[in-house]
């Protein structure tokens, strides 16, 4: 898996984790599972409710509901 340049693309490989988010820093925060949190390829955690619409909710408030 090598880093490509269409990284910035909608074709990003999003990994959901469990219940934790990493931040670029490198901070982690604890977060409900059930806000769909995700973590992307680039290292940047996002909150998103579906992949299709990653890239729309990509500069959406992280605490919305909390």
């Amino acid at each position: 898996m090598k880093k490509d340049e269409r990284a910035n693309e909608t074709s990003v490989t999003v990994r959901f984790t469990r219940g934790y988010m990493c931040f670029d820093e490198g901070q982690v925060k604890d977060v409900t599972p059930q806000f769909g949190y995700a973590l992307i390829d680039s290292g940047v955690a996002k909150r998103v409710k579906s992949p299709k619409r990653d890239k729309q909710m990509s500069g959406a408030p992280m605490e919305k509901s909390l």
